[in-house]
């Protein structure tokens, strides 16, 4: 969509005629899974600037607040070297909600792990991490907002005795796909 000018054009005038229609103060992107590739990246970069560009415009002859824009994004700012457009965002969206779980599920691993890990010396799949990557990347600290998670996972555990993160799992446990919100764990603990 964002690499097609006139898809970009319907992407951004609806949801502003919409949000103006039922009195939204903003619109949310949820950019947590974009195609990184650098052409559809630059692309993406454009449709963000056009977005804010079109809100401007519609603000000369009204007396309406501007809508805030808020883009949700992936704990890492770029996979396979690529990032996303962020001098784009940096200027266009007012804040930025760091979207600081689904790292580990038990429906794509089978081992287990934290979904939502604060830190992971260990490795580089933690908020933390993300944090500082979206930083280093220019991304200024009060433009974030950080997402955590009010729910968990369960795994089928291939053996029950080995129950520590990283336990080798053959799939989701308790539910379809292991999802556990906190009012089933109460319930289910009792």
């Amino acid at each position: 969509m964002a690499t097609q000018p006139s898809h970009r054009t319907s992407f951004i005038e609806s949801p502003i005629q919409r949000a103006r229609l039922y009195g939204f103060r903003g619109l949310d992107l949820c950019c947590v899974k974009p195609d990184t590739s650098t052409t559809k990246m630059e692309a993406v970069g454009i449709l963000f600037d056009e977005w804010r560009t079109a809100i401007n415009r519609k603000l000369k002859n009204s007396t309406r607040s501007p809508l805030v824009l808020t883009l949700a994004g992936h704990y890492l700012p770029s996979k396979d070297s690529t990032s996303y457009p962020m001098e784009s965002i940096r200027r266009n969206f007012d804040w930025v909600l760091i979207v600081s779980y689904f790292y580990h599920v038990p429906t794509r691993e089978n081992f287990t792990g934290a979904h939502s890990a604060l830190y992971d010396p260990s490795s580089n799949v933690s908020t933390d991490y993300g944090i500082k990557e979206w930083i280093s990347r220019g991304l200024p600290a009060k433009k974030m907002v950080l997402g955590l998670p009010y729910h968990g996972y369960a795994w089928t555990l291939l053996d029950p005795s080995a129950n520590e993160i990283g336990s080798p799992a053959t799939g989701p446990a308790v539910t379809l796909d292991g999802s556990m919100y906190y009012k089933f764990i109460k319930s289910y603990m009792r």
